[in-house]
């Protein structure tokens, strides 16, 4: 495989697509449901390529859709520098898989294969922290008001006190394979992960646009950006 530098260090995108998608409720793992004519995880690649060509890109499917994914990227994508593999019980399982075969001394980018709009700017910011200091994540200020559930009583909670995290998790290698080899239980993201190893974690701001498609709505949502970045100024 081709490698490529970023001040001295590699740069890989692992992107997390052995997810079920239950709460899709799609006929399909929802990182392959069409997308304004595409597979979603169609726009997710092509979003990251605007960075550049100096990325590796380390796939992680479920088993049972390997074939198909494997088949599918090598089709839409017959120049990507890529490598594939199968997917564990959970997240942090699946996470693992790739992540143990990236080299030393790389930086590393985990991201859901359902975030089809990252920017290139937050890519450039993301790489830059992280060789500087490590790890670093995108989050952006919660504004709706929160409510805590027990049983059947909701309880409020302050919305300044809670901030939602999103991918791109950009990583040392280093740092992210000592934490994986730390740990044996699961996190629903790489940062609480790495936290949970003893390292620290530098947040930055994140984007509104680079939202997480979850529910079949968010794909209506997903088409009207994808229309309005087509009109003309």
């Amino acid at each position: 495989m081709a490698l490529f530098l970023f001040n001295g260090m590699k740069k890989f995108i692992l992107i997390v697509a052995a997810g079920k998608g239950t709460r899709f409720r799609g006929k399909m793992p929802k990182q392959f449901e069409l997308l304004a004519g595409k597979p979603l995880i169609v726009h997710t690649v092509s979003a990251l390529l605007k960075y550049g060509d100096d990325l590796s890109f380390f796939f992680v499917f479920d088993p049972q859709n390997m074939m198909f994914g494997k088949h599918l990227i090598r089709e839409r994508f017959p120049e990507l520098n890529a490598e594939f593999f199968s997917g564990g019980e959970n997240r942090t399982d699946s996470v693992r898989k790739g992540v143990i075969n990236i080299p030393d001394g790389a930086l590393v980018a985990v991201h859901d294969a359902v975030r089809p709009f990252v920017s290139v700017n937050l890519l450039k910011e993301g790489f830059l922290i992280a060789q500087k200091k490590g790890a670093a994540v995108p989050v952006v200020p919660v504004v709706s008001a929160l409510r805590k559930q027990e049983k059947n009583l909701f309880y409020a909670l302050d919305d300044g006190d809670y901030a939602e995290v999103q991918t791109p998790q950009f990583f040392q290698s280093d740092l992210l394979k000592k934490a994986f080899g730390s740990v044996s239980i699961s996190f629903r993201d790489e940062a609480s992960l790495v936290e949970h190893a003893g390292f620290p974690v530098a947040f930055f701001r994140g984007e509104r646009m680079n939202f997480k498609i979850t529910y079949p709505e968010d794909i209506k949502m997903a088409v009207a950006l994808i229309q309005s970045q087509k009109r003309p100024d």
